[in-house]
């Protein structure tokens, strides 16, 4: 597997929808389903999805839109199943809750691209003079423990949240990273000798940012050593 196609499935495990649509038959008795894989984005972030697509000969559609109470053009990708590596992303994104099944679909050497994938989609990271904290997002009832297994093996403090809000109309849940040391073992992890390749260059440069902070470092690359036939959630 390609590290641009890791990339791209953490990314659209992260932000991504897969939906379907089950039609009758016209000339037989029978029902057919078809199925279309979705990706929508703010327009200026845009550009590293154009060049993992192109990369990888898949051919994807783009409409853009203004979503309503916001300044920002949105460009959103379409991807349909006459695309050869369709399959793959929909059983990615079969279960958006259980991450575990998303990590059956890539080998051991592509889980910091797809880690840098989800953390471009669904990750964010604050930091001023003295402190930072790197969260990654996901629904209320995510099933988190392939990324915890591997921060655990980083040797990576974190904490794991679940947050309601009062109406209950907003569930979700998070992992935070706060503390610098962690952070940049992250960071070392999906960016290897911190050297940025493509992605999402704002949020390189904040976590390139962070590093820069911690006086005196010298860690380098941190790899999983771990057999490929074992699995990280098991």
């Amino acid at each position: 597997m390609t590290k641009e196609l890791a990339y791209l499935l953490g990314y659209f495990y992260a932000d991504g929808c897969l939906s379907s649509k089950t039609i009758e038959k016209k000339y037989d008795k029978g029902f057919s389903t078809y199925y279309k894989l979705t990706l929508e984005m703010v327009s200026t972030d845009c550009e590293y999805i154009k060049y993992c697509l192109s990369k990888l000969n898949i051919n994807f559609s783009i409409r853009t839109r203004m979503r309503k109470n916001s300044i920002h053009e949105q460009t959103c990708f379409t991807i349909s199943t006459k695309n050869k590596l369709f399959e793959i992303f929909k059983n990615v994104l079969s279960d958006k809750t259980d991450m575990s099944k998303a990590f059956d679909c890539i080998q051991l050497d592509s889980y910091p691209y797809f880690l840098k994938g989800f953390f471009d989609g669904d990750g964010c990271i604050f930091n001023n003079s003295t402190r930072a904290s790197l969260y990654m997002y996901g629904s209320y009832e995510q099933i988190w423990t392939p990324v915890t297994n591997i921060l655990n093996i980083l040797d990576i403090k974190y904490t794991y949240q679940q947050i309601s809000r009062k109406n209950g109309n907003h569930k979700s849940s998070h992992i935070v990273i706060s503390n610098k040391e962690g952070i940049n073992k992250f960071f070392e992890f999906i960016y290897p000798d911190r050297i940025f390749d493509f992605g999402l260059y704002r949020k390189f440069e904040k976590l390139n940012k962070v590093n820069q902070m911690i006086k005196n470092i010298h860690t380098k690359h941190t790899s999983i050593q771990i057999a490929p036939s074992v699995k990280i959630y098991t």
